[in-house]
């Protein structure tokens, strides 16, 4: 981002859209750090897109329930890892500690080898607006399930 307006501007959307997450990637054994963005209303999206570097989506995502299709800006690596440094000034309360942590735990370029999901990068404890749903709760089991029984993950 060339200035302090487009970081601020970035930032109030970041902090009030984005979910900070972890995505792994089982080909190279990486997990990168990723900021996504979703909104129903493109011009947002496409401005982020375009201050983060990144493609502007071709057509959005869509979503069951009868509700809106969503558009959305996806940032990983390097680019959320820079995203998030020049944001930082401009982020408050858990979106900040968020940030922080992440910035804490990735290394300089985005990346962290091995598998890695957001409650092992942002546990509970710690993060309780990080709230799990039912899905994750069952995968999370089975996942410390298998870690206590000394059976390897895929």
């Amino acid at each position: 981002m060339t200035n302090m307006t487009d970081r601020g501007w970035s930032s109030g959307l970041v902090q009030g859209e984005s979910a900070i997450v972890a995505h792994y990637s089982k080909k190279v054994n990486t997990t990168a750090l990723e900021i996504r963005t979703g909104m129903t209303d493109t011009d947002p999206i496409f401005k982020l897109c375009d201050y983060f570097g990144v493609a502007r989506p071709n057509e959005p995502r869509p979503r069951s329930h009868g509700w809106k299709p969503i558009w959305e800006c996806v940032v990983g690596g390097l680019r959320a890892y820079r995203a998030l440094q020049e944001m930082l000034p401009f982020l408050l309360g858990e979106k900040l500690k968020e940030a922080n942590r992440a910035l804490e735990f990735f290394s300089p370029d985005g990346y962290h080898l091995g598998r890695l999901g957001g409650f092992d990068i942002w546990p509970e404890d710690q993060f309780p607006l990080r709230k799990r749903g039912p899905y994750d709760r069952r995968a999370s089991s089975a996942a410390k399930e298998r870690h206590e029984s000394g059976v390897a993950e895929a």
